[in-house]
């Protein structure tokens, strides 16, 4: 695809919008498309700009937003010394590294279960892992460390957890759950010890959280927990305009929505019933948080396309595949089914445009 629409030019993986402005060091070696772009362009802006040195934030949507997701971009810089198409590589090796890392801990998860590894490709069929792969977002390397965190705790290894619960807030603010997961279940079981070194997790992100602050703009994100709760239900209710499409494939893609908006209705109630079952583990803690999550970031601008309100929930769909491999209740794996069906028009589009059909 690569050399078939972008003419060689790996950037234009990063899907750079020509709404936005691109930093001066970075306009001969990017690939422009029309519109807004995607949320990784800023990423890669925060790759070759990590310490916020040469006025990369000023071309950014959410400065602050997208530089407190450091972790991969930091890594990528690593490769600067060869240059700029060095780190832009590095960057997308080390998505498709983390997915790799997600469909390995999910298969072994699913062999302590007794189950065939090739279970594991099921992490390829989440929401965060197919918007990574088409476009070089973070949301899947965040599921492939929640992976990491089940896979630990079922493991008993504790010092490879809290390493995960380091590392996961620099790759989305939502990492902070599994800290916060951790902690809150040897709270419940009285483990004052175990309970610092989780909390203190979180201490990284926090000062690295403050230094972004100091050196970026105000946040100017919209409020996305503007209609908490009540706002998924009213969304059923609320049909997807979809103007530039034929008719049928409109049809066909609000279809789809309405049905992703089901299943997430009923991943959050399924959630809820692992949590009370598994109550108080980390991953029944973890069940509790996402599900929360979805129904916190429920305001009309979130809710808007499936491709951005079925990412952050992810880890909470994977909860379900997991519970389906251990329990043989295969119907939990419904949600998720359901929610990759929807994912599927945006990659579509993708490989439509790679084939020549659409421009």
């Amino acid at each position: 695809m690569v050399y078939t629409v972008y003419g060689g030019n790996p950037t234009g993986l990063f899907y750079h919008g020509s709404a936005f402005p691109t930093p001066p060091a970075l306009r001969d070696s990017t690939w422009i498309h029309q519109g807004n772009g995607y949320d990784a362009q800023f990423y890669r802006f925060a790759a070759h700009d990590p310490l916020l040195r040469h006025g990369s934030s000023a071309y950014m949507d959410d400065a602050a937003l997208r530089y407190r997701r450091i972790l991969i971009p930091a890594l990528a810089f690593l490769a600067s010394p060869f240059g700029i198409l060095a780190v832009d590589l590095a960057y997308l090796a080390l998505v498709l590294a983390a997915l790799g890392a997600g469909v390995w801990f999910t298969a072994a998860l699913a062999e302590l279960d007794r189950r065939s590894a090739w279970w594991g490709f099921l992490f390829l069929a989440l929401p965060g892992t197919i918007a990574s792969v088409d476009r070089a977002l973070l949301d899947g390397p965040l599921c492939a460390a929640v992976a990491a965190f089940l896979y630990f705790h079922r493991r008993g290894l504790a010092g490879a957890m809290v390493a995960v619960s380091v590392a996961a807030p620099l790759l989305r603010e939502t990492g902070l759950l599994l800290a916060a997961a951790a902690a809150g279940s040897a709270l419940l079981q009285r483990q004052p010890r175990r309970l610092v070194v989780f909390v203190s997790c979180a201490v990284p992100f926090a000062l690295w959280a403050g230094y972004v602050a100091v050196n970026t703009p105000q946040a100017a994100y919209g409020n996305i927990i503007a209609r908490p709760v009540w706002g998924l239900f009213a969304r059923l209710l609320e049909v997807r305009t979809m103007p530039s499409w034929p008719p049928a494939v409109a049809l066909l893609i609000q279809s789809l929505d309405i049905l992703a908006i089901l299943a997430l209705i009923a991943a959050v109630a399924l959630g809820l019933r692992l949590a009370v079952r598994d109550w108080p583990s980390p991953p029944a803690l973890l069940s509790l948080l996402f599900s929360l999550l979805a129904l916190l970031l429920a305001a009309p601008s979130h809710l808007a396309d499936p491709f951005g309100y079925l990412r952050p929930i992810s880890p909470l769909l994977l909860a379900l595949v997991l519970n389906a491999l251990a329990t043989r209740a295969w119907w939990h794996l419904l949600p998720p089914a359901l929610t990759a069906l929807a994912m599927l028009p945006g990659p579509a589009v993708t490989l439509l445009r790679a084939a020549g059909a659409l421009r």
